[in-house]
């Protein structure tokens, strides 16, 4: 692109300057039809020849004035080109910085991912007899019903949990907790809990990759005008994940846990607002968060009575 201006603009500049020298050239020459004297050929004296010579003196002047213009073309023209070389480097730059970023951005999607696979949790045979629970589990040679659920399931079960938290009772005091884990204020009590005898080891981990995503596309685009672009890769990173994932990260940002860091980017970037306020233990737990939900009503709508 930079070549291309810097083609244009020379292009430019030759013209001027040869239509400039072209009149100037038309005009020296056909001054001596103008005088009435041609080239020489209606001269009989000496001092009409000098007169006629004398005709041509201004030329000096002209000519001389022209190299001095030529000089400040010529300078105004090599620091048009400097300006578009640096225009040309900042872009190149910028690719490379955008390419830089892109080649860590997608990195770091892939050892989310891994991490993934390694998110697991066991709640021995307290829940075994949930039909759909075994599906989650990993069928290998010597496999145990009671072996953990692993990635997406043992998000899956987490939210269970938070459903049913007497099922904790086994690992968990609940004697402090309000039991009904529907109530906002008990829900972030009973995750909690839940996140020391339970998630810390396996999920940890996971939710700070997440965390880190979210830092590191702010970082990048920390000025206000570059939020749109933030945004884009923002969504990129909420496509990896599915409905009990962000169940599961909604939950700990309202934790004391992401309370402070996390819950600002998550709020900023919408990474809530491809689920359900009904996929939470319970919709009125929407009111834990500022985020918006795919089922809210659109901007500006009456809600329905």
């Amino acid at each position: 692109m930079g070549k291309e201006k810097q083609s244009g603009t020379g292009k430019v500049y030759f013209v001027w300057f040869a239509a400039i020298g072209g009149l100037i050239t038309a005009i020296v020459f056909t001054l001596p039809w103008w005088t009435g004297w041609g080239w020489g050929s209606k001269l009989s004296t000496s001092e009409e020849y000098g007169q006629f010579g004398d005709q041509f003196g201004f030329a000096n002047a002209l000519f001389s004035g022209l190299a001095f213009a030529g000089v400040i073309i010529a300078l105004f023209m090599q620091r048009k080109e400097l300006s578009l070389q640096r225009e040309e480097i900042n872009e190149t730059q910028g690719l490379l910085a955008r390419q830089n970023f892109e080649s860590m951005f997608f990195r770091m999607l892939e050892v989310l991912r891994e991490c993934r696979s390694e998110v697991s949790i066991d709640f021995g045979l307290r829940i075994s007899k949930q039909p759909h629970n075994t599906a989650g589990r990993t069928k290998r040679r010597g496999w145990d019903p009671t072996d953990p659920f692993y990635g997406v399931t043992a998000c899956k079960s987490t939210v269970e949990l938070l459903n049913n938290p007497s099922l904790l009772a086994n690992k968990v005091d609940l004697s402090e907790l309000v039991q009904d884990s529907r109530d906002t204020h008990s829900i972030i009590s009973v995750y909690e809990s839940l996140y020391e005898h339970e998630l810390q080891d396996t999920f940890g981990r996971y939710f700070r990759i997440c965390y880190l995503v979210l830092r590191y596309i702010e970082d990048e685009f920390e000025e206000p005008d570059q939020f749109s672009e933030g945004c884009k890769y923002a969504r990129i990173f909420r496509a990896q994940l599915s409905r009990p994932e962000l169940v599961v990260l909604f939950y700990n940002a309202q934790s004391k846990y992401g309370r402070e860091k996390f819950r600002p980017l998550a709020d900023k970037y919408s990474l809530f607002d491809n689920i359900n306020s009904t996929d939470l233990v319970d919709p009125e737990h929407r009111k834990l968060s500022t985020s918006t939900f795919a089922d809210d009503p659109p901007k500006g709508a009456n809600p329905s009575p």
